[in-house]
């Protein structure tokens, strides 16, 4: 059956590892046990969605290789997306790290932004951000809550 190996040998010729002779269609795979560990959403994913042009063994595994940058983040995190996102929650993005002035959270310049989500601040992209959603003007001494 070599001639009819979709996997192009990456796996060997041990076939009966993830196909039975009672129903070849319906293989199995642990992905679990392969270098790129399944979870989140990325189960629902179909095999093809990432395994393209026949490649399993060494398709990429980052997540800019499948997930272009948003135009939101304007290319200012980079590719690390799990640093404030994860694959069972995609939209509810944490963001853990130093926070340009005006701080977000507790010290800082003793203005405070806690629960604040990033799009309301940065409506459109977080290389701009816009206070009107809760101050008068684009300057936090102009009144609203802070």
């Amino acid at each position: 059956h070599r001639v009819d190996d979709e996997h192009n040998g990456q796996f060997g010729t041990d076939c009966s590892a993830c196909h039975t002779s009672n129903n070849w269609d319906d293989a199995t795979f642990d992905h679990n046990l392969s270098a790129f560990k399944l979870d989140g959403a990325h189960t629902q994913v179909r095999c093809e969605q990432c395994h393209q042009n026949g490649v399993f063994k060494g398709a990429p595994s980052t997540c800019i290789s499948c997930h272009a940058d948003p135009a939101f983040h304007a290319g200012a995190f980079g590719a690390d997306c799990a640093s404030c996102h994860n694959t069972s929650n995609w939209n509810q993005a944490r963001f853990d790290f130093a926070h340009p002035e005006p701080s977000v959270g507790e010290g800082g310049s003793g203005i405070t932004h806690g629960g604040a989500t990033c799009r309301q601040c940065h409506p459109s992209t977080v290389q701009q951000a816009a206070c009107t959603a809760c101050h008068d003007s684009n300057n936090p001494g102009d009144g609203g809550d802070d």
